[in-house]
């Protein structure tokens, strides 16, 4: 196996699934870990999209169309590939042990450990006695030596996503540029899906009211950037009474 582990630390709450079904496109297991990661197994999609490297740069493209920072790392186990995407991609044995979660902090201080590796080398009859097993099977299952379970993500059979705009918007070009990162979430949806869509409804939220934008397609479509033209065309029609506080993209009968 081959996992890529993505750490979004500034990932909105409750978007984690939308990034996911997003995700799906690149392969069918996609498993989550809230509220900021992640993870990936590609081994078998690495021929399809051409290799490892051009695979990364196709998760860092759509990521950076989502306006969402985030860190990648990849190993054979998934453990090691999260604890790795938390620490900044460094080697296993060079990772401070606050990127695995361990709960154990003060006492490896007071006896000088703080790294994964040093972590390593201390006996383990000890260890578990003191820490427990569970954090011995952590450290196995991120060495690969013990198998790890995960569940896999099933992406949604329809899409419906909101966005709170850091600011008011009164514009179309403003609107616009917002909804885009919705729609690359919807295109990745679709992707996974093997569909498209014939329509789909931006919600535009405002303090006392809002406004529903419909838009229709005569066959079905999954690009983004085709689906953002079409949406470009209602919203410069569109006269809005107040600015726009958030926005809600919806579309349902994939097919």
């Amino acid at each position: 196996m081959l996992w890529v582990a993505l750490h979004l630390p500034r990932l909105p709450p409750g978007t984690l699934e939308h990034v996911a079904a997003w995700a799906c496109q690149f392969t069918p297991r996609v498993s989550l870990e809230p509220p900021h990661g992640l993870l990936l197994e590609v081994e078998g999609s690495l021929r399809l999209f051409g290799g490892l490297e051009r695979l990364l740069e196709r998760l860092r493209e759509g990521l950076d169309a989502m306006e969402l920072t985030a860190q990648l790392a990849v190993a054979p186990a998934a453990r090691a590939a999260l604890w790795r995407s938390r620490g900044g991609g460094a080697r296993l044995e060079e990772l401070p042990l606050e990127v695995t979660g361990f709960d154990s902090g003060e006492f490896f201080r007071n006896i000088g450990i703080s790294t994964v590796g040093e972590l390593l080398k201390l006996p383990r009859e000890g260890l578990a006695r003191r820490c427990g097993q569970a954090l011995l099977d952590d450290l196995d299952r991120a060495l690969g030596t013990v198998p790890e379970a995960r569940e896999y993500f099933m992406p949604p059979p329809r899409f419906a996503a909101k966005l709170e705009l850091p600011a008011e918007v009164s514009h179309a070009d403003g609107l616009l540029f917002a909804a885009r990162r919705l729609l690359v979430q919807l295109e990745g949806l679709l992707a996974a899906r093997h569909a498209g869509v014939r329509g789909f409804t931006l919600t535009l939220l405002q303090s006392e009211a809002s406004t529903v934008v419909e838009v229709q397609l005569a066959s079905p479509a999954r690009e983004a950037q085709r689906l953002g033209e079409l949406l470009r065309e209602k919203l410069a029609t569109l006269s809005l009474s107040s600015p726009v506080e958030a926005i809600r993209l919806e579309a349902g009968d994939f097919s």
